[in-house]
């Protein structure tokens, strides 16, 4: 009688520790993950929202017990702070789409153009802007070669020009304001890690990684530089 209380006060014990070390990890799970905020304003951990939200049932809590003259004062503060806070928002949500708009207008005016020559492909990257321009030509040879990629920067209002072997696809894109952009006349932003399953070469690990090197070219003036 004795070993079966004793074997089921093992099994309690077990069964409790088990209970508790699943709860914590379920906590520890929980704190690393992130809220993704509205608007575009990014994450916020979910330690911080469960402490907001502790401090809002605090503040409703004391906010209750106040009387009615300090309950309007602590709303007219409230209204002033989101008001100001919602202005900061908008002003600042309307500066960065004017710099993204300002980033494409500028992708908009490198072209990247190719034609077939006797010797492969000749690549020409135009530049119609007062500022360098950064241009990654991402390419893929016939057959198991592996990806050539070439980074060119390209002066102001100047174009340039290299030839490389026969291609099967090719790819462009333009770096701008610390992003990569399609080319052509109505660009948008491309992740790079997308570029990596087609252009990137795996190492020793499994990591695919794209390697891009340098490339030789002509340098000519082009015209209707804005």
């Amino acid at each position: 009688m004795l070993a079966e209380l004793g074997d089921l006060l093992l099994d309690l014990l077990a069964a409790l520790g088990s209970l508790i070390f699943a709860s914590l990890e379920f906590l520890g799970r929980l704190f690393t993950y992130d809220l993704e905020l509205p608007g575009g304003l990014g994450h916020l951990p979910i330690w911080a929202a469960l402490l907001g939200a502790v401090a809002v049932i605090v503040g409703l809590a004391w906010f209750a017990e106040r009387p009615m003259a300090d309950r309007i004062n602590v709303v007219i503060v409230l209204v002033t702070v989101a008001g100001l806070g919602l202005g900061v928002w908008q002003w600042r949500s309307q500066a960065d789409r004017d710099e993204l708009r300002r980033h494409a207008d500028f992708v908009g005016r490198v072209a990247v153009v190719t034609y077939a020559v006797p010797k492969g492909l000749l690549v020409t990257v135009r530049n119609a802007n007062s500022a360098m321009a950064s241009v990654v030509f991402f390419s893929l040879a016939h057959g198991t070669r592996a990806p050539e990629n070439w980074e060119i920067n390209v002066e102001p209002c100047t174009q340039r020009s290299f030839v490389v072997t026969p291609r099967a696809y090719w790819q462009s894109i333009v770096r701008k304001g610390g992003k990569d952009w399609s080319t052509g006349a109505d660009p948008t932003e491309i992740l790079f890690a997308s570029l990596q399953g087609t252009y990137g070469v795996k190492d020793a690990e499994g990591v695919s990684r794209v390697l891009i090197s340098g490339t030789a070219s002509r340098s000519e003036p082009v015209s209707d530089c804005a």
